[in-house]
């Protein structure tokens, strides 16, 4: 019995020790990459505040989560505030339908440049304030923060229903999915509603499960719930018991042939969805997540562009049901120096949100 209490003991001592070198690790890339005032002024004309900007306010999140160091959200409220005063409503910017929308525009993703209000960038960037709102209400010691906090969660919850009517659901089926409305810039389709890449929607169901978990209003996890469902069902397991699926349900469209895999990037918020619907038992489950951990294996093996790496190591969430993405993932991570993408910085605080449980 002494024995097995040493071995504990010893055990205890290592993952503080991996969690100390994961996180001494994330505040020395963290400071070597990020100019913090230049961040706040960054715009999404590009998609860039989406695809980069909400990595690293989710990466201060995990490592808050992991540390409880308050500076992680001081950091976070610096970019914050500057989101909540900059989408497109609050700057009296018009989309392509003549409306200011509580969303963050872009013009780079039509040929004729018409701005949009992209849905998975909402999602994006919306989900963070919605996280940070949450942490802030679950700690007496960050009332100071409340004010901040409920701001942050009025323009994520008011973000979502500018899409409102771009959702489909039926009560048969229980299933849930937005579409591209008719002349939508990115639509695949002038004559029919076209369901929206899964990536898309499902960047928008974490933020309803955030916001369902900032407001407790429980149409918001019934929302995500069925865009869950509709997702699952395109989901099929391959030899290796891992699953694959293609980018869209439009990809389905040819019974004769299955469709193109997902790529590792979108795949990756796919998988973060599916990961935050099992932590909050919607739907997916600890089999299901140890089904895409397989598939993560897959693409492991495949990989061969620096760019491809960094995105397959946003999978890193699956830790929170398999330490074999953590143990694949770290060697990858542990050795980064210099300036890195927010990505990374992203799937570093995962290392360090997981090192407690995956750690030697």
């Amino acid at each position: 019995m002494l024995k097995t209490a040493v071995l504990a003991f010893a055990a205890m001592g290592a993952a503080a020790t991996s969690v100390s070198r994961i996180v001494s690790l994330y505040n020395s890339l963290e400071a070597k990459s990020i100019e913090i005032d230049a961040w706040r002024t960054k715009t999404n004309d590009t998609g860039a505040v989406a695809w980069n900007t909400s990595y690293l306010l989710d990466s201060y999140i995990e490592m808050y989560e992991t540390t409880h160091d308050r500076r992680y959200l001081d950091r976070f409220a610096i970019i914050g505030d500057a989101l909540v005063k900059t989408t497109d409503a609050a700057r009296g910017i018009q989309d392509y339908t003549g409306k200011a929308r509580v969303g963050w525009g872009s013009t780079s993703y039509s040929q004729d440049h018409r701005r949009t209000v992209i849905l998975a960038h909402t999602g994006m960037i919306a989900d963070p304030l919605a996280r940070f709102a949450y942490v802030v209400n679950q700690s007496h010691s960050l009332a100071d923060l409340s004010a901040r906090a409920k701001q942050y969660s009025s323009v994520a919850e008011a973000s979502i229903h500018e899409f409102d009517e771009d959702w489909r659901y039926s009560r048969d089926t229980g299933v849930g999915f937005y579409v591209f409305p008719l002349e939508h810039p990115l639509g695949l389709s002038k004559t029919k509603e076209v369901e929206v890449p899964f990536n898309m929607e499902l960047e928008l169901g974490r933020l309803l499960i955030d916001v369902w978990r900032v407001t407790g209003n429980a149409a918001y996890k019934q929302r995500a719930a069925t865009l869950a469902t509709n997702f699952k069902k395109y989901l099929h397991v391959d030899d290796s018991g891992g699953y694959v699926w293609g980018y869209s349900a439009a990809s389905y469209s040819n019974p004769n042939k299955a469709p193109e895999p997902e790529d590792v990037s979108h795949g990756a918020e796919d998988v973060r969805f599916a990961v935050v619907a099992a932590q909050n038992s919607i739907v997916f489950t600890r089999d299901d997540l140890d089904r895409f951990s397989k598939a993560y294996l897959r693409y492991r093996n495949q990989v061969k562009k620096p760019v491809e790496r960094d995105a397959l190591d946003r999978w890193i969430f699956l830790s929170w049901e398999s330490c074999t993405v953590y143990q694949a993932t770290y060697p990858d991570l542990i050795t980064r120096t210099g300036r890195q993408d927010a990505e990374v910085l992203l799937a570093v605080a995962g290392l360090a949100r997981y090192s407690d449980r995956c750690g030697t």
